[in-house]
C-alpha cells in the first residue's frame, strides 16, 4: 500500500459539526431566553461562523477572541442587547462538547484503517470542544494522536500544523501521508502546499478549479479503494 500515515480532518468529515452546533446553539438560546430560533437565524449563525473561522485560519483573529466574538456578531444580526457573548459562547462550548455525533460510514471507516495505517485527526478547533467530543467518541480508541490547532498554536492550511503532525507519529517521508478533509482551504490547500496527497470529501457536489485535490470523493466508504492503492 502507498499510504502509511493518514490524517483526518474532523469536523464535517468524520464528526456531523452542524448537527452538533445546532444542537447546542438551540440549548443557549433557550438557556438565555432567547426567543429567536429558526431556520433563518440558523444560516444566518452557520454564514457567520465559517466567515470569523476563515479570518482565524487567516491569523486575522486568535482562538482567544474568536470565542465571543462570533455571539457579538450574531447578536448585533439578530437584535439581542441583553445577554454577554462571553456567557453566551461558555455556555455554548458547553453543549458543543457533548456533540459526539458522526458523519455516515465514520465508524466504519476509521475501524478499517486501524491496523492498517498510522491514523490520526488534525483540527482547527478549540481544545475545549474537542477533546471531550473525542474522548466520549466511539472513534476515540481507533485514533494515536489528535493535534488541536488551538493547543498547538498552528492552524491548518499552515505548514507548522503538518510539521507538528510528522513529527508526533514520527513520520517523516511525504509521498507516504495523506489528509482527508471537506474544507477546500484549510484541508485540501494545506495538504498541497504541504507536499502530501489529498482527499476532498465534497459532500455537496461543489465545483472547485482553483485548489486541485489528489482525489474527490462524496462517500467515506470510498476512501478505502483509494487507500488501498
Amino acid at each position: 500500500m502507498k499510504y502509511e500515515l493518514v490524517l483526518f480532518d474532523a469536523d464535517g468529515t468524520l464528526f456531523d459539526f452542524d448537527k452538533a452546533s445546532e444542537v447546542a446553539l438551540k440549548k443557549a438560546l433557550q438557556l438565555f431566553n432567547i426567543d429567536k430560533w429558526n431556520a433563518d437565524v440558523w444560516m444566518l449563525y452557520k454564514k457567520l461562523n465559517k466567515q470569523i473561522w476563515n479570518e482565524f485560519e487567516l491569523k486575522q483573529i486568535s482562538a482567544a477572541e474568536l470565542k465571543p466574538e462570533r455571539f457579538r456578531r450574531f447578536f448585533s444580526a439578530i437584535s439581542v442587547t441583553d445577554v454577554d457573548p462571553k456567557d453566551f459562547s461558555d455556555k455554548y462550548l458547553l453543549f458543543l462538547s457533548q456533540g459526539t455525533y458522526l458523519i455516515d460510514g465514520a465508524e466504519e471507516l476509521v475501524e478499517w484503517c486501524y491496523d492498517k495505517f498510522k491514523i490520526g485527526i488534525i483540527t482547527n478547533g478549540l481544545t475545549s470542544v474537542q477533546k471531550p467530543r473525542f474522548n466520549q467518541s466511539v472513534l476515540n480508541k481507533y485514533f494515536e494522536h489528535y493535534i488541536i490547532s488551538e493547543e498547538i498554536g498552528f492552524a491548518k492550511p499552515h505548514p507548522e500544523i503538518f510539521d507538528y503532525s510528522f513529527e508526533k507519529f514520527g513520520h517523516t517521508d511525504k509521498n507516504s501521508a495523506i489528509i482527508i478533509g471537506d474544507n477546500l482551504t484549510s484541508d485540501i490547500k494545506g495538504g498541497i502546499d504541504y507536499g502530501i496527497d489529498t482527499c476532498w470529501f465534497n459532500t455537496s457536489g461543489a465545483s472547485e478549479n482553483s485548489i486541485i485535490p489528489t482525489y474527490e470523493i462524496d462517500n467515506l466508504v470510498e476512501l478505502k479503494k483509494i487507500l488501498l492503492g
